[in-house]
């Protein structure tokens, strides 16, 4: 492990690693996450899926599904993010209009419980000041943090219909600029995330899109509209495909119907599904972890 400079606290002269994993349900992305906890990187999950239960059944579950340990370790915090408002009540309403409104009528209405909506708002919220549910301390702004810490996100796609959400409420029908708006909250919100001195790892789901350069049909996160999606790699150091083969979990860097990046990985299928590799490749190019 690297060491920190004499006569004073650590800094590192690299920031954390930025990653995104890609994969459907039930190939072992929430699970990967508790590997950067056992690296000695202090490890902090927001939820906008039901994730939790997989994340703390990796550390508990026997192997090989799980660790098979004790107890959750300390160094392991998340937020589940609440649900967006709404009831059968609203959800019938809603399906009435779609009934007896034309679709014109729809597109320009506004939402009479939009400000209802901010779910995001929320979620931004809760990063300036991150609330622990474990132990219902505060561990201040993700972006005041060092290398000593990582940020997981829970997924994108859940974060998906929360952004939209927040433009247009609970209006059954979406614009063209509807799409924009979600899509500008979103990049400004990975932009940050991926500019900050701590670690950040993004989970989400693929998404079929077609690659307007070559014609061709890739996979990509799944995000609103399409213009987002594929400028969302460059931003990361990682971008990983995360998949199984029978019982077998594995990472892969280099699927030509995807997007993905190797910086802390090597060029390869069959990658065991384990954050430690990829924190000890950042400290071998200098990466320090530092307190907070």
């Amino acid at each position: 492990m690297n060491q920190a400079p004499t006569g004073g606290r650590p800094h590192s002269p690299i920031q954390g690693t930025n990653t995104l994993l890609i994969g459907p349900t039930g190939v072992g992305k929430t699970a990967s996450l508790a590997t950067m906890a056992l690296a000695g990187i202090e490890l902090f999950v927001v939820f906008t899926e039901s994730g939790l239960e997989s994340l703390v059944g990796r550390f508990l579950d026997d192997p090989p599904y799980g660790l098979g340990m004790k107890e959750v370790p300390e160094n392991v915090h998340w937020h589940v993010l609440p649900q967006m408002p709404g009831s059968f009540e609203t959800l019938a309403g809603g399906a009435k209009m779609v009934h007896t409104l034309s679709h014109a009528t729809l597109l320009t209405m506004r939402d009479p419980d939009h400000l209802k909506h901010n779910q995001f708002i929320g979620f931004l919220n809760a990063l300036t000041n991150f609330p622990d549910d474990r132990t219902g301390k505060t561990f201040g702004a993700v972006d005041s943090w060092g290398t000593g810490r990582c940020f997981g996100l829970d997924s994108l796609t859940g974060l998906n219909p929360i952004a939209m959400s927040l433009v247009i409420g609970g209006k059954p029908v979406k614009g063209p600029g509807d799409y924009g708006k979600a899509q500008d909250q979103l990049e400004k919100f990975i932009r940050l995330c991926t500019g900050c001195r701590c670690h950040f790892a993004m989970l989400a789901h693929p998404e079929r899109e077609v690659d307007q350069i070559s014609g061709g049909v890739k996979l990509y996160p799944s995000l609103p509209g399409k213009a987002l999606a594929p400028i969302i790699a460059p931003l990361f150091s990682d971008v990983v495909k995360v998949y199984r083969e029978g019982l077998k979990f594995s990472w892969a860097t280099d699927d030509g119907q995807m997007d993905l990046k190797a910086r802390n990985l090597p060029i390869a299928s069959g990658i065991p599904q384990d954050f430690r590799q990829i924190v000890e490749k950042w400290r071998s190019r200098g990466g320090l972890v530092e307190a907070g």
